[in-house]
Formats: C-alpha cells, sequence, structure tokens
C-alpha cells in the first residue's frame, strides 16, 4: 500500500514538474504571428545607405527571422528564437531596439526586456571595422553575439599535432652546443606604460579655470510645435574629469527623468559621462516656445588649474508622432540646439585690516632728592636733644595724590621723633636716680 500511495505521488510530481517546464517555455516562445525588426543607428541597420538615419521600424531589410538549421549559427541558437546577423559593421558604437509590426511602442524591446515609450535604447560597441555583429530576441528581451562568424562561412579546420614521422631529418651530433656553464644576462623588457591623450571634441564648450571656481554648463533646445511638443530626450554630456568633478544637475522643463544623477566612466580615464533620458505621452510643450528652453544645467567644482570642457551628445529627440528633432546631435526638422559653459570666480578671502597699536603713556617718575636737614642728638644726657624741622618736599603729583619724596621725608621725621622722645624719657630717669 505504502509503495502504491509512493508511485502515485511520484507521478503527480513529475507531471507538474513537466507543466511548469511547458509553461516557463512557451512564455520564452517568440510569436510568430508578428514582424519583429532591429530598428537603430545608421552604420548598423542602414550601413548601405550613407543617406539614412536609421532607427526605420518598417525596413524589411532588418526583420529578424528563425535561424537556418544549416548555418554555423544552429548549434547555439535555440530553434524557437530569431536573430539578425549584420556583417562588416564600422568600428563603434551603435543604439538599438527590437520593435514590434514594423512600427515604434507596439513592443520595443531592449536587453532587460520591454522599452516601449521611450525606455532605454540597447548598445552595442564594435571594436574593429569589419566585425560581425548579431542580434537575437528570445521573446521576451534582445541579446547580442558580438563578432560570431558571418553567417555561411565557412571555419578553417584544428589542425591536430600528431606525433612527428619518424623519418624526420635530425641535426647532426656535431652542433656547437654552448656550454651549460655560461651565464647569460636575463633580457629585461622594458613595460611602456602608454601615455593617453584625450582629444577635446571640435563642438565643445571650453573655458580656462582655476581651483575653486564653479562650472555651470547649460544644453538649450527649441524645437517641436504646441500641437506635436517634443515627447522623448535621450542625452550623453561628456566632461574633463581632470578639472572637473560633477556636483549635480538640474532639468528644469523635462519630467520623467531616468538617470543624471551620477557620472559615469568611459574608455577614455580624463573623460566622465553624465548619462540621462526623459519621455511622457504628453510631451515637453516649453522647447515649442520662442526661444525655446534649457534641458539641462549641470554644476561642477573646479578640481585644477587649466583648460575645462563639456559636451552635449544629444542621442535622439523626438516628437509624438516620431518626427526626429536631434538624431546622433545633429540638429533637424528646423530644431536648434546649443550649449553653453560659465565660470564662476571662486571669492577671495579678504585681508585682515591692521590695528594699530595704542601709544604708550610716558610714566612720570619724581625725583628722590627731597633736602632733608640732618638731625642733630645731644650726646650730653643733661642736654635735650634739638631736632631740626625737616623740610619735606613740596612738590605733588596732579590730582593731590603723595610724590615718593614727601612718603620719604615724613618716615624719616617720624623715625627722629620716637629717637628725640627716647632720649628725654632716658634722661629724666637717670635724673631721678641720681
Amino acid at each position: 500500500m505504502f509503495k502504491k500511495s509512493l508511485g502515485i505521488i511520484l507521478a503527480i510530481a513529475l507531471v507538474a514538474t513537466m507543466t511548469c517546464i511547458a509553461s516557463v517555455t512557451a512564455f520564452a516562445t517568440v510569436d510568430t504571428t508578428k514582424i519583429y525588426t532591429v530598428a537603430g543607428a545608421q552604420g548598423l541597420c542602414e550601413a548601405s545607405d550613407p543617406t539614412s538615419t536609421g532607427w526605420k521600424p518598417a525596413d524589411a531589410a532588418n526583420n529578424m527571422a528563425t535561424i537556418d538549421a544549416s548555418s554555423l549559427y544552429a548549434s547555439y541558437v535555440p530553434a524557437d528564437q530569431i536573430v539578425k546577423v549584420f556583417t562588416n559593421v564600422a568600428a563603434g558604437s551603435y543604439d538599438f531596439k527590437i520593435t514590434t509590426n514594423n512600427a515604434w511602442d507596439n513592443g520595443e524591446y531592449n536587453l532587460t526586456g520591454d522599452a516601449s515609450f521611450g525606455g532605454a535604447n540597447a548598445t552595442v560597441v564594435v571594436a574593429n571595422t569589419g566585425d560581425t555583429v548579431v542580434i537575437g530576441f528570445d521573446g521576451t528581451k534582445a541579446y547580442i553575439d558580438y563578432n560570431g562568424p558571418a553567417l555561411g562561412a565557412t571555419v578553417a579546420p584544428t589542425e591536430v599535432v600528431t606525433d612527428a614521422p619518424t623519418d624526420a631529418t635530425v641535426a647532426p651530433t656535431d652542433a656547437t652546443v654552448a656550454p651549460t656553464d655560461a651565464t647569460v644576462a636575463p633580457t629585461e623588457v622594458a613595460t611602456e606604460v602608454p601615455t593617453q591623450t584625450t582629444t577635446v571634441p571640435a563642438d565643445a564648450s571650453t573655458a580656462t579655470v582655476k581651483t575653486g571656481d564653479t562650472v555651470t554648463f547649460t544644453v538649450h533646445l527649441t524645437a517641436g510645435t504646441a500641437d506635436a511638443p517634443v515627447v522623448a530626450i535621450d542625452d550623453a554630456i561628456d566632461f574633463s574629469n581632470t578639472t572637473l568633478q560633477f556636483v549635480s544637475a538640474s532639468f528644469p522643463n523635462l519630467s520623467g527623468v531616468v538617470g543624471g544623477t551620477t557620472a559615469n566612466a568611459t574608455d577614455d580615464a580624463n573623460v566622465s559621462e553624465l548619462n540621462f533620458n526623459a519621455s511622457v505621452l504628453a510631451g515637453f510643450p516649453a522647447f515649442a516656445a520662442a526661444g525655446g528652453a534649457d534641458v539641462a544645467v549641470v554644476t561642477f567644482n573646479v578640481i585644477a588649474d587649466g583648460q575645462c570642457w563639456a559636451n552635449s551628445n544629444m542621442d535622439s529627440c523626438y516628437d509624438v508622432n516620431f518626427n526626429d528633432f536631434v538624431v546622433n546631435n545633429v540638429a533637424t526638422n528646423g530644431a536648434v540646439l546649443s550649449q553653453k559653459i560659465d565660470v564662476k570666480a571662486a571669492p577671495t578671502t579678504p585681508t585682515e585690516p591692521t590695528i594699530p597699536t595704542e601709544p604708550t603713556t610716558p610714566t612720570t617718575v619724581t625725583p628722590t632728592d627731597a633736602t632733608v636737614a640732618p638731625t642733630t642728638i645731644a650726646t650730653d644726657a643733661t642736654t635735650v636733644a634739638t631736632v631740626a624741622p625737616t623740610t619735606a618736599a613740596t612738590t605733588a603729583t596732579p590730582g593731590g595724590s603723595v610724590t615718593t619724596g614727601q612718603a620719604t621725608s615724613v618716615t624719616v621725621l617720624f623715625v627722629v621723633l620716637m629717637l628725640a622722645a627716647g632720649v628725654v624719657l632716658f634722661a629724666r630717669k637717670r635724673r631721678v636716680n641720681d
């Protein structure tokens, strides 16, 4: 009974597992009733047409299809997925999306999923001119097989090294062999550190700055109409990170902004980039007004003396009818795109005023040469000592204070009077005794 129950449980679990697998597989399967097209930058999608600006969702030449079972890709592209192969692509960076049924916003896909209504583009970077790029779609998102072999290309056979034939020619045994005790100096190969030279873009805004200054970089746009305003903008601002340090960015006439809060590294160690995009169906009518409006205002701190620069690279800008106003940083259809850089010098620290020294008040010293009459003390016991009056100094300091000379005279007079009194008492006592 137990074994029978266990068998039933295992069977149910197996059926459930197979059902889940089937569901997941069905979810990831491409809908074959729809047409999927790679729409992207010229050079990838319209490389054969130099007059094209790219981004054509209805270009049948870029439609995706299931892989041919006889091709070299069949071994690693699932049969239920579709791809588009681009051969002999020029070196560069290319943005793209996968579109549905030859139109925008029917379902657009990037490398992470659905990117309809102005979502972020997918990007492939081609390092070498002539490379092949394979873009695939699994039903939910795009993926890239960069630099795969061209479709139908012949792959050179792999040469397997076998044992050398027995009739191989053997070098003569009398060949001169260097002595084994010879000291060979090691060959030192100098490792040269490449110096990276940054080329300032020709259309960049530049300024000469000093440490402590503040730099403001502004991107300005005039585009669209009141009836068909701009609905999407995708921009990247590059700047020299050797002189500028990103502080903040504001987007006074945009809403729904994604990015624009952190400066990102680039392939050039001396250049950083601020990426952002914004898209709303209501649009941004401010840009259609006379004179246009600011797209972004970026603030930097200056961290080194020298020349600084910043440059806007607006990738795309279009209205609700998908009329392009900016493509690859080139304005079109009457749009005007401009940028400027402003420098605010660091405030100068004021020098503290010198406090004048108070004049020194001279000290008045009263002379100590007051004349004191000599005191005569009689040596005869019967003679009363006569004390001559002491003449005190009569000079007084302002305000009635007693001077040093007066104090000395009074002290001497007091001592003399005490001595005289003592002599008189001593003389009387002696007379009584006698």
